[in-house]
């Protein structure tokens, strides 16, 4: 059904009909009459609707400014923090202002919360690190083999009873395992395709 106001276009359909071939064959009548009766029953109008235009839902409602180019919800409610660039860590309020600093925070380019606590885990220049987002300090932090890596992807596998929490951090095509836990490195692996590095971390 076409609402007013919008346009209409119709086209004819010709729909082929057996009915032509067998009766154009020997009952007198001809060819061109037959073929005028068939398009008669067979024709149907399609009508065309102006093309819609779909709009979204959502309204900005306030506009926050901050200095991080990096935001992270926590699990605590209405607290999100903001990270980077450099060795910037800090809890926000959930209109963005700033709640707590961390003082000893380390290069940071990417940031996850845990699935399972209120800590988060960042990644940057030569370090990873686990933070405690309730008192704004680093638990754990690992930096021992990681001096040449540039992390800016980090992935945390869900937690087991059977084996440590472990964080994936990418730098390029090179894959660090990272025990969490212990604040070790687990494993490197070199040379990956970015589909092999999605691969280990699921």
């Amino acid at each position: 059904m076409v609402a007013p106001g919008e346009e209409t276009r119709s086209s004819t359909v010709v729909l082929p009909s057996p009915a032509l071939r067998l009766l154009s064959g020997g009952n007198g009548t001809s060819d061109r009459s037959l073929f005028r009766q068939d398009v008669k029953q067979a024709t149907g109008k399609v009508k065309k609707r102006k093309q819609d235009v779909l709009t979204h839902g959502l309204h900005r409602v306030q506009h926050f400014s901050c200095d991080s180019p990096g935001l992270t919800a926590t699990k605590i409610p209405d607290r999100l923090v903001g990270w980077g660039p450099g060795p910037v860590f800090t809890l926000l309020d959930s209109e963005l202002r700033p709640v707590d600093v961390a003082l000893d925070g380390l290069d940071i380019r990417a940031c996850q919360a845990a699935e399972h606590s209120s800590e988060v885990v960042t990644a940057g220049e030569g370090n990873v690190c686990v933070w405690s987002v309730m008192l704004m300090r680093c638990k754990v932090k690992i930096q021992d083999g990681l001096q040449h890596s540039t992390f800016t992807h980090i992935a945390l596998a869900p937690p087991r009873c059977d084996r440590p929490h472990r964080a994936f951090a990418a730098c390029g095509w090179v894959l660090t395992v990272v025990d969490l836990d212990v604040g070790t490195v687990l494993e490197h692996k070199r040379d990956l395709c970015s589909g092999c590095v999605w691969e280990r971390v699921m």
